[in-house]
């Protein structure tokens, strides 16, 4: 990794979250016809390990998968409330599921921390509206170690006050950054036009944030955790008979509760398509966004209208295959990363598509998703479309498989939406024997052709005329304060001149961030944990980046759902999704190769660079800052934000063909010498925070490491 750590993600989430494609054919090269794309195989069987089921004495409910490949045990336990019985607390569940590794009642965060990494593992949580997940893993001889810290801070969390003001900060920092993600009016807007009052609508602001106190969470969790209203999955090295004493001794004393009941309100369709344009002047490009109301997850129709959603837009599976991409990217040139989802709800979840284009193209290109959209319920999905999509889908999901922890999330999926036991041993096969006719008439059912809401948000005096059009168009201010009933708000900060020289600015900026120790370092692999925000939902993975001078790079992203990977050897680029792979040309290779360039930092004043200090103003955390335009050799101009307090870089704004991308750095931390961050909060066409846990300098990778394999 280096400063800008993020291209993979960016690109790849924007296009498709979680997308893993199998291809594979027996036939050799010389039979085969290499003018033609080989026609998808069988679907293979699944062999599903055993799972069995049993009640600990208090009630817990337990699954449990035996897996003796390899001598570690994954656990995740599913607290069956979030967010949406937060009521008018709304952020509480984050909070909880944040807060419950940074003390119990017996140890301190830091205790936690170094017990748990001492043998190797970790304990993470994540809130979502309908759940708290909260997973760990282990080797098999430690679970006498790891289990009883696990149920600690399941059960027994401290919730200490100088933990809550740390994230309470961090939350805020965080919805400051959203004010300038030309993507989040849109969603908030998505949200309170889809949802209203329904507790699937709250939406986090500052004074919600402000008005989570430890009184507050301390009663979300007595309130919701207890063994009635969790379910534990457990896969691994493991037996029954091993574990059960272990888990009455971690849980066995943990009290019943009477969990909070979501109090859900009743959901309208969209009737007609409503045009609503959020005004966000200067904005150079177009966030457009297509949405509807969904299905519930245990629909038995939620399968086909998920594949159609997975044709239309991708929706995490299907990748540069789905119709948006190939027409708005690849025919048309639009965008750089359109795509979609069919959110998973225990209510009714929701289809949303994105695009940012040019503010140019912006009617062109709402023409385009729209006839992609109308496509779903008028048009049978025959041929070798069907077939491929079908291996795609298919195979995305039999190479999931491949990750251990995957058989957890499907236990508790079955349980949770209250789906059929063999639901997950006959997907595939499911999925093979859907027919056109079939899809289609889900097609009319879910996403009839001219009930959709389109929500733009950009500059209004660009593309309101465009707009107009398809309809009426309404406009809202960005704090969602329909045109001529906005109050009256504080003007943005604004850029004011320095006293300052470029070259003292860059003196305390060389000399703090270790600029000597810096220039001896030929490589970095950098290890991070990712929070991804999509669409609302909150997916962790892992990555590593592996990055070599002057612009080599490897990078790897583990999600739930696949392994994605990025390859630039200093010439090429080429970019993998499971079996799908893409290498990159043109103005999009030679932005890659730019951004590629190892330690940047270092050659802001080097041939095809240029550097210039043009003012100050605060970054979007906040601080008061020096702003640096910079622009790189591909002529992409940026600018950099550098504490004047601390000389520290804390933002660095950069503009592409996939938009707009902010990144802000905190957490600041020795490296050999060098300082470096350990908190990037990114946003953008996508939301995503990434928590680094491990830098390596001069590990001298091989070449091939940098080239598609």
């Amino acid at each position: 990794m280096k400063i800008e750590m993020k291209n993979l993600t960016i690109t790849f989430l924007a296009v498709a979250l979680l997308s893993i494609v199998l291809g594979t054919t027996n036939i050799g090269l010389a039979q085969t016809n290499m003018s033609q794309k080989p026609a998808p195989g069988p679907v293979p069987h699944l062999n599903a390990p055993t799972t069995s089921e049993f009640k600990l004495k208090n009630g817990l409910r337990v699954v449990l998968v035996e897996d003796h490949r390899q001598p570690v045990v994954f656990f995740r336990t599913l607290i069956l409330s979030g967010s949406a019985v937060d009521g008018k607390n709304i952020g509480a569940a984050g909070a909880v599921a944040r807060l419950l590794e940074k003390g119990t009642k017996t140890m301190s965060a830091d205790e936690i921390a170094k017990k748990v990494d001492f043998y190797g593992a970790q304990i993470a949580a994540v809130a979502n509206a309908d759940d708290i997940n909260i997973y760990t893993s282990g080797l098999t001889k430690d679970l006498a170690v790891i289990l009883p810290i696990y149920s600690d801070v399941i059960r027994n969390p401290s919730f200490p006050s100088d933990e809550l003001a740390k994230y309470i900060a961090q939350r805020d920092a965080a919805l400051a950054a959203e004010k300038k993600d030309a993507g989040s009016p849109g969603r908030f807007m998505g949200r309170k036009l889809i949802f209203g009052d329904h507790p699937y609508g709250a939406i986090e602001n500052e004074a919600t944030v402000k008005a989570i106190t430890v009184d507050v969470v301390r009663a979300w969790h007595a309130k919701n955790f207890g063994p009635n209203n969790a379910v534990l999955s457990i896969n691994g090295d493991i037996t029954k008979e091993q574990i059960l004493p272990m888990l009455e001794k971690a849980f066995g004393d943990w009290a019943s509760v009477t969990p909070a009941i979501p109090q859900y309100t009743e959901l309208h369709d969209i009737h007609g398509m409503p045009i609503i344009l959020i005004d966000r002047p200067g904005s150079v490009q177009s966030n457009i966004r297509l949405q509807r109301l969904g299905l519930k997850r245990s629909d038995p129709d939620y399968d086909k209208a998920a594949f159609l959603a997975a044709i239309f837009a991708g929706n995490g599976t299907i990748g540069f295959q789905n119709r948006l991409f190939q027409n708005l990217r690849e025919r048309h040139g639009y965008t750089y990363t359109p795509g979609g989802s069919l959110t998973a709800s225990i209510d009714r979840g929701v289809l949303v598509a994105v695009a940012g284009v040019r503010n140019a193209v912006t009617d062109s290109a709402l023409d385009q998703m729209l006839y992609e959209y109308k496509r779903l319920s008028s048009e049978p999905i025959v041929g070798a479309e069907m077939d491929l999509d079908k291996s795609i889908v298919t195979g995305s999901y039999l190479m999931s498989l491949a990750d251990p922890t995957m058989m957890n999330v499907q236990a508790l999926a079955t349980i949770e939406y209250g789906l059929p036991n063999n639901y997950f041993q006959t997907y595939a096969e499911r999925i093979t024997n859907m027919t056109g006719d079939e899809l289609v008439a889900i097609g009319k059912k879910v996403y009839p052709a001219n009930d959709i809401a389109v929500i733009v948000t950009g500059d209004a005096k660009a593309i309101k005329s465009k707009l107009e059009r398809f309809g009426d168009v309404k406009v809202y201010d960005v704090n969602l304060n329909l045109e001529g009933s906005a109050p009256a708000t504080a003007s943005a900060p604004a850029l004011t001149p320095s006293k300052a020289t470029l070259a003292e600015v860059l003196t305390k900026f060389y000399g703090v961030l270790g600029k000597k120790a810096l220039e001896k370092v030929t490589d970095r692999t950098t290890e991070a944990d990712v929070q991804i925000n999509a669409q609302g939902q909150q997916i962790a993975g892992k990555l590593v980046s592996i990055e070599a001078a002057p612009n080599k790079k490897y990078e790897t992203l583990t999600l739930p759902f696949g392994v994605m990977h990025n390859w630039v050897d200093g010439e090429h680029v080429w970019m993998q999704q499971g079996a799908q792979s893409q290498e990159l040309k043109g103005d999009d290779l030679q932005h890659e190769l730019t951004d590629a360039e190892f330690l940047p930092e270092l050659h802001l004043q080097t041939a095809g660079h240029s550097v210039r200090l043009i003012g100050e103003m605060p970054s979007k955390l906040g601080e008061p800052c020096y702003v640096l335009e910079v622009t790189r050799p591909d002529a992409s101009i940026e600018k950099w934000f550098i504490s004047k307090k601390t000389g520290l870089l804390m933002e660095r704004d950069q503009n592409s063909s996939a938009g707009p991308t902010e990144l802000a750095f905190s957490d600041y931390k020795a490296v050999d010498g060098i300082m470096l961050p350990y908190k990037i909060a990114v946003t953008g066409n996508q939301e995503l925070t990434m928590t680094v846990t491990k830098y390596k300098h001069n590990t001298h990778p091989k070449a091939d490491v940098f080239k598609k394999k």
